[in-house]
């Protein structure tokens, strides 16, 4: 349930990271969690919008490990990249639609789903391994094409008020960067590139990239900068500015890993903020604490009284809420699996209208509103 930091993370402060770009930060919103101080409202006042989905599987088909849910008006993906190598559709009403489990090295097959993004009428599938992109029909997942590509890409959104794919690229174009920030066209053709230091990069994951009001946002970790993406341009917007809890530049800079975690254990850090939503008059995100990367925080900001705080948690429940699997639209997402129903405490399913998991999992999904 939990959504462990990726090894790649771990591995990042092997080469060194130098942070400082020509974007203009002069108008910069700073977001203040200079204290990291706890909200004094409760988790049940600013939960909002939660919505349980009972997701009804067939007996013959296995939900297994969900690392990220993308939701349109007619589907709920939900994508295992790790077990199975599949996505599971289902309706907006939770019943089960069809699966995308085509693994293999023929033309119409993948060897590794790593990614994927849904435009017009159809679905096209990233293959990190074989480095090429499948296109099936929806909603019947019929092959028409494949095609490949020259370079590595691990994240990918798409919205479809835009002309261009929004990707995360951890491919070397030097010794000192690598691509970076991807503006490709519906054909995964590289338009424009914003180049970014690997430590950046490999700090970087699907969950960095997010749309809101048809725009597409980039999150960068340690600089802890909200950029908006265009089609020429990157512009910082807001900065989490955590003060004295910010990573500084001589430990992002290590890179020895042991001598970078010894220097983490010596002081309180935040640092690499990701999941970022906005909602009607807030701002929401998930940040590590130290060395503790099982357990994420999530920081709440109200834009309207400038105030924040961090949210919290008195169960497991509200701990899986506030540690969601992915975001998409303006939601937050996460699976409550038939194992984990004793998390659901009495008075917890009495509010849920949930009497009991039985043997289906249950799909939630929620924001986080800070009132004024």
């Amino acid at each position: 349930m939990k959504h462990y930091i990726k090894l790649l993370f771990i591995l990042c402060f092997f080469i060194t990271v130098s942070c400082s770009r020509n974007d203009d930060r002069a108008s910069v919103n700073h977001l203040d969690f200079t204290s990291l101080n706890k909200l004094d409202a409760s988790f049940d006042d600013v939960l909002n919008d939660l919505n349980i989905i009972d997701l009804k599987l067939p007996d013959t088909v296995f939900l297994g490990k969900i690392d990220n849910v993308i939701s349109n008006d007619n589907f709920y993906i939900l994508q295992d990249s790790e077990f199975a190598n599949a996505l599971y559709f289902f309706n907006k009403k939770g019943y089960f639609v069809n699966q995308l489990n085509k693994k293999g090295d023929g033309p119409e097959e993948y060897r590794a789903l790593s990614n994927f993004v849904l435009i017009n009428d159809t679905i096209k599938v990233y293959d990190r391994a074989s480095r090429k992109v499948v296109k099936y029909l929806l909603p019947d997942l019929k092959f028409i094409s494949y095609k490949n590509i020259d370079h590595y890409i691990f994240g990918t959104i798409y919205d479809e008020n835009k002309e261009f794919i929004l990707s995360i690229s951890d491919e070397e174009t030097s010794d000192v960067d690598y691509l970076g920030i991807i503006i490709h066209d519906k054909d995964f053709n590289i338009l424009k590139n914003f180049s970014r230091a690997p430590a950046i990069i490999e700090a970087s994951f699907t969950e960095n990239l997010f749309i809101h009001d048809n725009n597409y946002f980039y999150s960068e970790p340690f600089n802890e900068l909200i950029y908006k993406v265009e089609k020429d341009t990157l512009t910082p917007l807001y900065k989490i500015d955590f003060g004295s809890y910010k990573l500084p530049d001589e430990i992002v800079n290590i890179s020895d890993p042991e001598e970078f975690y010894d220097r983490i254990r010596l002081g309180e850090y935040a640092f690499a903020i990701h999941h970022v939503n906005f909602t009607k008059n807030s701002l929401s995100f998930n940040f590590y604490r130290n060395l503790d990367f099982d357990n994420k925080l999530l920081g709440i900001y109200n834009m309207n009284t400038d105030k924040g705080g961090i949210l919290r948690t008195e169960n497991i429940f509200q701990e899986y809420l506030a540690n969601p699997i992915s975001k998409s639209g303006n939601h937050y997402y996460t699976i409550v699996y038939p194992s984990e129903s004793e998390t659901l405490d009495e008075s917890l399913k009495e509010r849920l209208k949930v009497s009991a998991l039985n043997d289906k999992p249950l799909l939630l999904e929620y924001n986080f509103e800070l009132k004024n």
